[in-house]
């Protein structure tokens, strides 16, 4: 064998070892899929809330919305977040419009997932003050 086909040989053996990681990160992690269920809003009351979430190492994303019995509180836009452990996770739940007062009404979430359940709280400052609720998530 010629010193370019060692040398080539020799690269593909690292690079195939490399790829070849003892601790695989299993893809899409926890959070990943969809989430419904009911979710109970401070100022809109009772309702329903999905998550379709993405996740990519610790990094959480995808696209939320909320459903009121009052469509003025309905709510739509992109989650970002962050998996502290396997378990729980921060997220930011920003609305796709603006509030009538010009306020992004982005609601700052922290969730947990035990089994085939995600339940957390959020807040948001809305026009009217602030805003607190709950989330009681389904995987679907």
């Amino acid at each position: 064998m010629n010193g370019r086909k060692r040398v080539a040989v020799a690269l593909l053996a690292v690079v195939l070892a490399a790829a070849c990681d003892d601790n695989p990160v299993a893809p899409g992690g926890p959070f990943l899929g969809t989430w419904a269920g009911p979710v109970m809003d401070s100022a809109a009351g009772a309702g329903l809330a999905q998550l379709v979430l993405t996740q990519s190492g610790a990094g959480v994303s995808g696209t939320f919305t909320m459903t009121f019995s009052s469509s003025v509180f309905d709510r739509s836009g992109t989650v970002s977040g962050t998996a502290m452990t396997t378990t729980a996770a921060s997220m930011f739940l920003t609305p796709s419009t603006s509030l009538p007062c010009g306020l992004s009404g982005t609601m700052g979430a922290n969730v947990s997932i035990s089994g085939t359940k995600l339940t957390g709280n959020y807040s948001a400052v809305a026009c009217s003050g602030a805003v607190t609720g709950t989330l009681d998530l389904t995987r679907q």
